[in-house]
């Protein structure tokens, strides 16, 4: 599922219990009732700095979760501390209680996602539009202009914002019933059969099955499990070797295989059948242009350069590889002999029998396509063609050609 035995590869959180938006697309209710008899409403900072030891190194760290995540006075904190001890932190939040000193503590954050949840006409989501809420709003889009990835509204944009928002952002508006936890009309629903893959996320961070952290350190199965249908454990109190190791979590695990077990995963619009992927997708235009020599689609050009290559390598092995390479099957697609890493500790050692050589090393490949496994692949790319190799093309160019 994209987690290792030993360590989380990321972690989402709930910071507290109760939001101030009830937003009506939301199933508040839900959680408040399964979470009553648990003491702890805030998450203390020493909950938070104790789960992220069991996130392994430079994972990710979602400030999200179930509840505005400032509705808890330490939040900034938090993601300042995650970010400085090197996590991947992804933001999502509605501003609602955002202070000029929780701006001033991460405003030199450099955040992997930042979303902004803003208000709507209908008032679905219980926004306080005030004058200070706006000037809050309007601080935040001039520090972070730039860091700013998307906006999500829960029906039409209200008349406050249109103007305020930058106008080169996607705008999410897409309401589904929570994995079934919302019974609302017009609300997408989902009931998966067959083998299934978690295809949650955003467009940077498809794929990801990361894990809910409730207040007191309580871990849930993820961000739609709104009614804690499955309690995977603890994390002040366990290892996640022993969270991963534990029957709920094993039975997620065998559920994704066997439609007979009941998992709340098959009712969520994240679910996608093993045909279903965008691997299973690029694996059939591959094999369509060895027969055919040319397609149809934008995936041509991609198909092609896989197919008339020689050697394959994917470049780049942190957390976007390790979640999605071989559990979202771009393995059976992409057909890699061989993989490169900036990072020395990892040279000389296998992964799935395939070895991970340094970058210098590829220059005695011949016919060399190289796929970088990496949101941002400036850098890589860079250096690739200092070795003289210009073959590359990147997992997001595969996303983009096969959403098209």
């Amino acid at each position: 599922m994209g987690i290792e035995m030993n360590k989380a590869n990321s972690l989402e959180f709930t910071l507290a219990i109760g939001c101030a938006l009830n937003c009506n697309y939301c199933p508040q209710e839900k959680l408040i009732n399964r979470y009553k008899e648990h003491k702890c409403k805030v998450m203390e900072f020493d909950t938070f700095t104790k789960a992220l030891t069991r996130i392994k190194p430079g994972g990710g760290v979602i400030i999200s979760g179930m509840v505005e995540p400032f509705h808890n006075p330490n939040c900034a904190k938090m993601i300042k501390y995650a970010y400085e001890n090197g996590y991947k932190v992804r933001l999502f939040t509605s501003l609602t209680g955002v202070t000029d000193e929780d701006i001033d503590i991460i405003k030199n954050v450099e955040l992997d996602e930042f979303t902004i949840h803003i208000p709507d006409e209908q008032y679905n989501s219980k926004f306080n539009i005030t004058e200070e809420y706006l000037r809050i709003f309007d601080r935040v889009q001039a520090l972070f202009k730039d860091r700013i990835s998307a906006y999500s509204v829960h029906g039409k944009i209200h008349k406050e914002m249109t103007g305020r928002i930058l106008k080169n952002k996607p705008i999410a508006n897409v309401m589904f019933d929570r994995a079934g936890n919302l019974e609302k009309q017009g609300l997408l629903h989902k009931n998966a059969k067959g083998k299934i893959r978690c295809m949650a996320g955003s467009k940077t961070n498809i794929g990801i099955w990361t894990p809910e952290v409730l207040p007191d350190g309580t871990v849930t199965l993820c961000c739609m499990d709104y009614g804690m249908k499955h309690v995977l454990g603890n994390i002040v109190k366990q290892s996640w070797e022993d969270i991963y190791a534990g029957a709920e979590y094993q039975k997620i695990l065998k559920g994704f295989e066997d439609e007979t077990i009941d998992i709340l995963c098959r009712n969520c619009t994240g679910a996608v059948g093993l045909e279903e992927l965008p691997s299973s997708v690029l694996k059939q235009a591959v094999s369509d242009y060895k027969v055919n020599g040319r397609l149809e689609t934008e995936l041509e050009r991609i198909a092609g350069k896989i197919a008339d290559s020689d050697n394959i390598c994917v470049f780049g092995l942190g957390r976007m590889f390790t979640d999605q390479y071989f559990y979202l099957l771009w393995n059976t697609a992409i057909n890699a002999n061989v993989f490169s890493d900036n990072n020395e500790a990892i040279w000389n050692t296998r992964i799935n029998d395939i070895t991970c050589i340094e970058p210098s090393q590829l220059s005695e490949y011949n016919n060399l396509l190289v796929v970088t496994f990496v949101k941002n692949d400036f850098a890589i790319r860079n250096r690739l063609k200092n070795l003289g190799i210009t073959n590359i093309i990147s997992i997001m160019e595969i996303y983009d050609a096969i959403n098209r």
